[in-house]
């Protein structure tokens, strides 16, 4: 294990704050031209151009565009996931649940418009990459969401509040 003291520590720190902030840009960019051009016809050029950076550069963070795209989808449902997960972890009726759970999501969506123009007008043309390394990790998340769904359901039918 290598340890790092002093200034080489700040060095580090920095460098993981500007790797992250760079990133960012990166996805912002890429948001941006998805949702104005759509994915297909929107080049990792263009995107570098938006985001102030070198081509090469994008492919130290992003393996390829999809890979670009496919992260941009992860984060976005890992972020709406967690939200739905915090509000389910309070003590609250089914029906209550499933107001805040419709509330967040609208007010996700209304806070992400760009991101779902990309996705409701790309999703179609990648259900193939469901099957591979890209589309297994968004799968899982999606599956995972739709299941805290499910247990909302299932409390309000356990309690009564709904019908079986």
């Amino acid at each position: 294990m290598i340890v790092f003291k002093g200034e080489d520590m700040e060095k580090l720190h920095r460098k993981v704050r500007e790797h992250l902030t760079h990133r960012k840009e990166i996805l912002l960019a890429a948001e941006k031209l998805f949702a104005a051009k759509g994915f297909f016809p929107t080049t990792m050029s263009e995107i570098a151009r938006e985001a102030q950076f070198g081509t090469g550069t994008l492919y130290k963070y992003f393996k390829s565009k999809e890979d670009l795209y496919f992260t941009l989808i992860e984060e976005k449902t890992a972020e709406i996931n967690g939200s739905v997960k915090g509000e389910l972890s309070k003590r609250m009726s089914a029906i209550e649940r499933i107001e805040k759970i419709l509330r967040i999501q609208f007010e996700f969506i209304e806070r992400n418009r760009d991101f779902f123009r990309i996705y409701v007008s790309e999703r179609s043309r990648f259900e193939w990459t469901v099957k591979d390394d890209l589309g297994k990790g968004l799968h899982e998340k999606m599956v995972a969401y739709i299941h805290l769904l499910a247990q909302v359901m299932k409390q309000g039918t356990k309690d009564g509040t709904f019908k079986p």
